[in-house]
Order: C-alpha cells, then structure tokens, then sequence
C-alpha cells in the first residue's frame, strides 16, 4: 500500500470511465492508512480489498489478471519480484522506469518515465487507454512478458551469477 496504491485508487475513476468493467483487487495483510481505506470503501465493486492470500491462490488470481500496475514513485527496487510473478502469469506490466524494475521489466512491460504523481498519473491514463484499446498490442506485451519471466529461472540466474564469480 505504501508503494503507490493511493495513486492508482485515484486514477481509478477515470479508468472506469475509459472502460467501465475494469477492477481493481488490492492484495494485501493489512491496510492502516485512512486515506488508501477510504478510497476503497467508497469505491464501489470495481475495487475490492481481498486481504493476503496463500502464495498458490495469489499465483492463480495473478493468472486472471490483464495488466499489473505498479505506480511506484518512492522506494527503490534493486530487482522486483513481484513484477517478474506478474509477467510469468501472462500479465502486462505498467510500472515506472525506475530503479531495478529496468532490469526487471525491460521491453516486455511498459516503463513509465516521469517522476512527478501528477505527470505519472497523466501518462499512465493515456498509456492504458492506448494498450487497452489495442488488444493485439496488449496480448504482445503480455507474450512478451511470459517470455521474459522465464529467462529468470533459478538455473539460468545461478549460471549467470557463478560466470560474474569466476571474473
């Protein structure tokens, strides 16, 4: 919740009037800001807090999902697991160009370039707009992400890693 939810439920309405079945489910132990908890009880059934879930159940609810959106503008992300368990479920991925999600994301998502909420948030508007409206372009990134998330496998990682170790 402190990495950018309350920019996405603020966002959120404008969505909805660009595509009116979208939703928005919110994953997450607990949420103590007042604020993030208002905008989600006065958002209406698009958005929906589902509390944590079991590592299996979130794996299934992310293979459901279209778009992973991750409006991160405070924290530094050294590599992003989470986005790579969204690509691997056929997810695209909208996130800031920022940090470790570079490497993490790279030209299988969508990496935003703007570091101001204000200027994010536009961007982003437009740049959802634009890939939902497209769905062969949508479906590419989501191929593309998949592909992308299984070059990150164990094996793969640990070879790269023991060739930086023998330098």
């Amino acid at each position: 919740p402190d990495r950018g939810l309350i920019i996405l439920l603020k966002m959120f309405p404008k969505i909805l009037k660009m595509f009116p079945d979208a939703t928005l489910d919110i994953y997450f132990h607990t949420i103590k800001n007042p604020t993030i908890l208002d905008l989600i009880n006065n958002a209406g059934e698009h958005i929906k807090f589902k509390g944590k879930l079991k590592q299996s159940d979130l794996a299934k609810e992310l293979c459901k999902s279209d778009i992973w959106f991750y409006p991160n503008l405070y924290s530094h992300e050294t590599f992003c697991l989470c986005a790579l368990e969204a690509m691997a479920g056929g997810n695209l991925v909208i996130a800031r160009k920022y940090s470790g999600l570079v490497e993490t994301i790279g030209d299988s998502g969508i990496l935003i370039d703007e570091h101001t909420p204000e200027k994010f948030k536009i961007k982003a508007l437009n740049i959802i707009e634009q890939i939902l409206s497209n769905p062969k372009e949508k479906l590419s990134f989501q191929k593309k992400a998949m592909e992308r998330a299984h070059k990150y496998t164990w094996k793969n990682i640990s070879k790269m890693w023991f060739s930086l170790f023998k330098q």
